[in-house]
């Protein structure tokens, strides 16, 4: 089909499961950025080394918000409500 109808651009549909399937691609996106903002402190715990109290804090917002993404039903896609990202730079 080429989008067009009566001289204007019909937008594409997407189909519930490709609306899952991108939330689904989003969820791991998000949980991957918030990941690699904690990759030091994972590094120094399994090395043993303690952690600051700003890095202790750090690991546990970031890993609050993977719970959040986590526990999200992306069954109801593309009407899903993400949090709010994490920077914690």
């Amino acid at each position: 089909m080429s989008g067009y109808m009566w001289g204007g651009i019909k937008p594409r549909e997407y189909s519930s499961e490709e609306y899952i399937e991108k939330a689904g691609s989003t969820k791991k996106e998000l949980i991957a950025n918030a990941l690699s903002q904690i990759s030091v402190i994972q590094l120094k715990l399994q090395s043993g080394r303690r952690l600051s109290e700003s890095e202790t804090e750090k690991l546990n917002i970031t890993l609050d918000y993977i719970d959040e993404v986590e526990n999200i039903d992306i069954s109801m896609a593309p009407n899903v409500q993400w949090p709010s990202s994490v920077d914690l730079s």
